[in-house]
């Protein structure tokens, strides 16, 4: 069966000297592989037509019983030329793809995903700030996910007014006091004062659309290091994955330029 859909190439590795593999994310399909035969050959017609983070129009050879498909004919449908040249963006949009691999699921429709990956490439091809994108990003997809961190009040706390100190549960989700029924403090809770929680739940949901790929106006860099942080245990807790990617990603967009060429020049010498 031939399948023709829209989809966005999440990652690249080599099948042979002249042929490719590619993972993609579908609206329609969710993930599929697909091999693409004869790839790197001079004349091939697929040169140029697809890289990562790409937006394209794919044909493929459905296999029935699942595995990796064959790609028949690919066009672009969004170069994001951008992410070519800006080292930054490609570090961010090398991870989001790497994070939407990982918790998608093959031959399931996965619109919302699609469309919320589609929009945020778009945003970090027209030159947004990395950082912000990454954690808007993450927190959109845990949404998308049913996943979501509750940072409503405790429901079970015994007082009724004044200070009341919390921690978040991070396998539960949600906060809960030290003086609510049952506490049970454990390795797995993280400690939030109230500076925290307005920073996170500010992260979380942005006042307008406009502002969806922008940092709130109340960000500082302490409270967005800790809002970094905090999403790093709540995505390895909820989504049992290993956080290479996204330290390596991190650590990459946090040094400064300066630094990274001086090593280079190292190197070199």
């Amino acid at each position: 069966m031939i399948i023709k859909t829209t989809a966005i190439a999440l990652r690249l590795h080599p099948y042979s000297r002249t042929s490719r593999v590619v993972t993609w994310l579908t609206p329609d399909y969710g993930r599929i592989v697909t091999v693409i035969k004869g790839a790197c050959r001079a004349k091939s017609a697929f040169l140029g037509q697809y890289d990562l983070a790409m937006r394209c129009e794919l044909l493929f050879y459905r296999r029935e019983h699942g595995g990796v498909h064959i790609a028949r004919e690919c066009s672009p449908l969004a170069y994001r030329p951008h992410l070519r040249t800006d080292w930054r963006g490609a570090v961010a949009a090398g991870y989001l793809c790497e994070l939407v691999n990982r918790v998608s699921v093959p031959m399931l429709a996965a619109p919302e995903a699609f469309a919320l990956l589609d929009q945020t490439l778009d945003a970090l091809d027209s030159g947004a700030a990395p950082i912000p994108v990454i954690l808007r990003f993450e927190f959109a997809l845990l949404e998308s996910l049913g996943l979501a961190p509750d940072f409503a009040p405790c429901a079970d706390c015994t007082i009724t007014s004044g200070n009341r100190p919390c921690r978040f549960l991070l396998p539960a989700g949600r906060l809960r006091c030290f003086h609510s029924r049952g506490h049970q403090p454990d390795g797995s809770s993280v400690a939030i004062d109230e500076t925290g929680l307005a920073a996170l739940r500010a992260w979380q949901q942005p006042e307008t659309e406009e502002l969806e790929h922008h940092p709130p106006t109340s960000a500082t860099a302490e409270t967005t290091t800790m809002v970094r942080r905090f999403l790093g245990m709540f995505l390895q807790c909820h989504l049992d994955m290993p956080m290479t990617a996204r330290q390596a990603a991190f650590a990459w967009l946090e040094a400064q330029p300066e630094t990274k060429h001086e090593c280079d020049e190292t190197q070199a010498g």
